[in-house]
């Protein structure tokens, strides 16, 4: 891996793994997936610089961005404020930005772990420019990086700091704006190294929600689980080589929110509003299905009315949600049949959400969507044949509202949402094969008519 214009010194073997990642608990038997990752080649020290012309950190996402790890010129001996820890070295992780190199990291070790801390240096880079390009344009990135106050009046950028502490046990933690990765010597899976730090770097940088009563939440800020699932996705999206490979970061995420929106699903939101700080993996499954749904942009437009607006306790995430989703941008959603969650019967949505659905005969399938007070046309894509389609108001306690039945191919029905609110859809194939659901759109009328 190139690790930037300064050459580091030739890495000590990379950290390997002598076990699995322990299971979280979660309360809906929520288990998470071993990990085998292959550890990642030891750095080169002949590497050359990272890019050869430079770009913003704020590239599109999948285009080449511009970070770097290099050592300290100037390595000042430092205490760390919670441990009084004592470190003589670190490495910088700089972002090209606002037209020049900045220093955003530091991260201090000790020993023989420089290799460990040029590949935490990189994560957190990429990290960051991950949050400025997604959350950022809709006010929902927090940044890590703080100014202090000049003798002459101005502010200088300070850069964060990262600890890797051999003498304390435990895995990550952050503290005042601090990151700590403890036990720092013990061998771990590079996978998990990739999951502590994108969650301590979430707790500084994802807005939170909190105040949960979830005897099953392991800690109360739900931003550092919620983050790490979106910050490796991210890392599993980008087109470079980085600390680990793609597929494996990627793989790991997609299963993890897949789990999490399940979760969110098999619950549903009519018991998932009635009491949502009795449910922390529920709301993150609830936040990362919008994301599905409608982008990130409107998820992170949720987290964003969560901090400006201090709603950031479980039970202001409806009112968020309201807010978050109330522009014309969100008036039409599509649900596609992969997001399905089962009834009963045997339904397969597969590994991709974005993929069809196949029902077996006699099974169904359910999902939700948001849906503003208004006339809005369902159009529906299947590929079969006596679809049959139910929908009603969550939390309203109304009755079933019967759509009709669909056949084959592509169909469009008109429908009254009574109020802003979640809204249920059910299908169940009543034929005598398997039938394959491609996915719903709800649109939103304006006007005289339906937008088309």
């Amino acid at each position: 891996m190139l690790f930037g214009s300064t050459r580091v010194r030739t890495a000590p073997a990379p950290v390997r793994s002598t076990s699995l990642i322990k299971a979280l608990c979660l309360c809906l038997s929520l288990v998470l997936f071993p990990l085998s990752a292959a550890p990642p080649a030891a750095a080169d020290s002949t590497a050359a610089p990272l890019t050869s012309h430079l770009e913003s950190c704020l590239a599109a996402p999948g285009v080449r961005r511009d970070v770097e790890v290099v050592e300290d010129p100037t390595p000042e001996p430092t205490d760390d404020p919670l441990f009084h820890t004592h470190y003589d070295t670190d490495v910088l992780g700089k972002v090209f930005e606002d037209g020049a190199w900045q220093t955003r990291f530091r991260v201090y070790y000790q020993g023989q772990q420089h290799a460990l801390a040029v590949k935490v240096a990189d994560l957190l880079t990429r990290f960051y420019c991950y949050g400025r390009e997604r959350l950022d344009p809709s006010g929902a990135f927090i940044s890590p990086v703080h100014s202090i106050a000049m003798p002459d009046g101005s502010e200088r950028a300070e850069p964060t700091n990262f600890y890797l502490d051999n003498g304390h046990p435990g895995g990550g933690r952050e503290s005042d704006g601090r990151m700590y990765m403890l036990q720092s010597s013990t061998p771990r899976n590079p996978l998990e190294v990739v999951r502590e730090v994108a969650h301590e770097f979430s707790h500084l940088t994802v807005p939170g929600i909190h105040e949960f009563s979830d005897s099953a939440a392991p800690e109360d800020w739900l931003n550092g689980y919620l983050g790490e699932s979106l910050y490796m996705e991210w890392l599993g999206d980008d087109t470079e080589q980085t600390v680990i490979p793609a597929a494996t970061v990627s793989n790991w995420s997609a299963g993890r929110q897949r789990v999490l929106e399940d979760a969110f699903l098999k619950l549903g939101p009519q018991r998932l509003l009635r009491e949502p700080a009795a449910h922390f993996w529920e709301v993150a499954g609830l936040l990362l299905y919008l994301k599905q749904l409608y982008g990130t942009e409107a998820m992170a437009r949720v987290l964003k009315f969560s901090n400006d607006f201090r709603r950031n306790t479980a039970s202001a995430i409806t009112l968020n949600m309201d807010d978050a989703l109330s522009t014309e941008k969100w008036d039409s959603v599509t649900v596609p049949g992969g997001l399905a969650a089962p009834i009963d019967g045997d339904a397969d949505p597969g590994a991709n959400p974005q993929n069809s659905v196949s029902i077996a005969p006699g099974a169904a399938v359910r999902a939700w969507v948001f849906l503003h007070a208004g006339a809005h046309r369902l159009k529906i894509a299947v590929d079969g044949v006596n679809w049959r389609l139910r929908g009603a108001r969550i939390g309203s306690g109304k009755a079933w509202a019967p759509l009709g039945t669909v056949t084959a191919g592509t169909a469009s029905i008109d429908f009254p949402a009574s109020g802003s609110g979640w809204y249920e859809t059910q299908w169940r194939n009543t034929g005598s094969q398997p039938m394959n659901l491609l996915g719903w759109t709800w649109q939103r009328a304006t006007g005289e008519g339906t937008k088309q």
